[in-house]
């Protein structure tokens, strides 16, 4: 893949009110669990920031 294939930003009319599935498998071994919860890692704050990161804002997981 060459460099700026992709845009470094989707316009945020483009990202409103989107959803998307994710099947995800994970070992959770390093992990407080899946929730989010108060001064521990956990599997969910980890997925969001690094999707957060790909869509160059916040993202909020639902299970």
């Amino acid at each position: 893949m060459t460099a700026g294939a992709f845009p470094r930003r989707a316009s945020r009319r483009y990202l409103d009110g989107v959803r998307i599935a994710v099947g995800l498998e994970y070992d959770g071994t390093l992990y407080a669990g899946w929730q989010t919860q108060p001064s521990l890692r956990t599997v969910q704050e980890v997925v969001e920031a690094a999707l957060g990161r790909v869509a160059a804002q916040p993202v909020s997981l639902i299970c």
